[in-house]
């Protein structure tokens, strides 16, 4: 009686601990999610290895070109939906001439 009651109990357990996966489900963040400080610190004039340094390496530059550096990120939340973000940063003569989200440039 004792070995039923103790699988039992063994197999509620598993079952409500395997449901609460399936309930919550954490917002996974790809690729290169940039935070609102690091763009509020990218200045027109900035060279290559200054926005190297705050920004981190872009997904993508040499792809398209050399002088247009692209930060694509992607958020999954909870419930599945996606969003994704390109920001873009423009280089003139190695220094930043434009900088923004590709939805909605800043400069």
């Amino acid at each position: 009686m004792r070995k039923f009651l103790l699988i039992c109990l063994t197999a509620v357990s598993v079952v409500s601990l395997s449901a609460c996966s399936l309930i919550y489900q954490p917002v996974k963040n790809e690729g290169s999610v940039l935070e609102q400080d690091q763009i509020s610190q990218l200045k027109n004039g900035f060279n290559k290895e200054q926005v190297l340094y705050l920004l981190g390496t872009p997904n993508v530059y040499k792809t398209l070109s050399e002088d247009t550096w692209f930060y694509i990120s992607r958020v999954v939340d909870s419930r599945g939906h996606v969003s994704e973000k390109v920001f873009a940063v423009t280089f003139v003569n190695n220094q930043v001439s434009t900088f923004g989200y590709l939805d909605n440039p800043s400069n």
